[in-house]
């Protein structure tokens, strides 16, 4: 039966690349071809993936990914024209993220001295309902911090354990 199986699925790839080349040589000349050349292929892949594997079901999914997004990283005053501290201002946002599932942390990094921001009001743990996220806010001395440019990362945290990509901002230290 596996033999059969393969025979026929090698049968069908042989079809459909023929059925490809011909269809790829008329689309220009038909707006039918150029329609009907993607959905007709697509039925032959799942023919070929169904008899390759033996498999009764071909299906696709989107992964879930609920690592937090830091999103509209801001510094002020940057540059720093003098003042000795600064505000960092960010959201952070989660999309499709599992039931109980919420930002536990988020840590602004300069120097390699963490801190960890603060949220502006209280959490509301709706992540998807728009594209704002939840505020996080700190404000940090960089009196001490020599003239020129500064990254500071910004990252967060999940109950998940999950970390998000670090958000890079560059500060502008600079005398009066």
């Amino acid at each position: 039966m596996a033999r059969a199986r393969g025979k026929l699925a090698d049968l069908l790839s042989g079809w459909s690349r023929m059925l490809f080349n011909w269809l790829t040589r008329h689309e220009e000349h038909s707006v039918l071809v150029s329609r009907i050349k993607m959905p007709l292929l697509g039925i032959f892949v799942a023919l070929i993936s169904w008899l390759s594997i033996g498999c009764p079901i071909v299906g696709c999914y989107v992964p879930i990914d609920s690592t937090p997004v830091i999103r509209n990283t801001s510094v002020t005053p940057n540059p720093t024209s003098g003042s000795d501290s600064v505000t960092i201002s960010t959201s952070i946002n989660m999309y499709n993220p599992p039931d109980d599932c919420y930002i536990t942390r988020v840590v602004c990094v300069i120097n390699k001295d963490s801190t960890d921001m603060e949220p502006l009001g209280e959490p509301d743990h709706n992540y998807g309902d728009g594209l704002d996220g939840e505020p996080y806010s700190i404000s940090l001395y960089v009196g001490d911090i020599e003239p020129g440019t500064v990254e500071l990362f910004i990252n967060a945290c999940n109950t998940l354990d999950e970390w998000g990509r670090d958000d890079i901002v560059n500060l502008e230290v600079t005398e009066e």
